[in-house]
């Protein structure tokens, strides 16, 4: 946390830097030194939070990335962990692969393993990891609908 100080304390006097020398090389507009103060402070708190919210959005790019996918395998996919991302990794490949469309309950079941959440038989929810925001505090659910007990959609939920 202190570090995220120091760099807005840091935002915070390069604004000011700026801001100041735009002042001063404006000498013509603002005759008061009362304005010359108030165009300090304003420009200085506007020009921060531009800064701030650019630091930010280079931070979310750089650091907060989809991970990458991998091929599907069978034993993997039963046996990932939530922290993983693992079965979230293999989701391409498995929907490329397989045509889930269609397929029963009983040979999702023997693919995919027992579902995470079993909605009444109706559908299906498998785990696929945390969600890879920058907090990722939702879950990811690969959800497989049935109807006459063949799949007949399937997405990714959040929760």
């Amino acid at each position: 946390m202190i570090h995220f100080f120091i760099i807005f304390i840091v935002i915070v006097c390069i604004s000011y830097f700026l801001v100041n020398l735009i002042v001063e090389k404006v000498p013509v507009i603002m005759k008061g030194k009362m304005l010359k103060w108030l165009v300090r402070i304003t420009g200085t708190i506007l020009f921060s939070c531009l800064l701030c919210m650019l630091a930010f959005w280079s931070f979310l790019t750089i650091f907060v990335r989809e991970p990458s996918q991998i091929p599907f395998k069978e034993q993997e996919w039963k046996s990932a962990k939530y922290q993983e991302w693992t079965r979230y990794r293999m989701y391409n490949d498995l929907t490329e692969k397989y045509k889930l469309i269609g397929m029963t309950r009983e040979e999702i079941n023997t693919l995919l393993g027992i579902p995470d959440r079993d909605y009444q038989g109706k559908c299906f929810w498998y785990e696929m990891g945390p969600d890879s925001a920058f907090i990722g505090i939702d879950s990811r659910w690969l959800a497989i609908y049935f109807e006459n007990d063949r799949i007949v959609k399937y997405d990714i939920k959040y929760d």
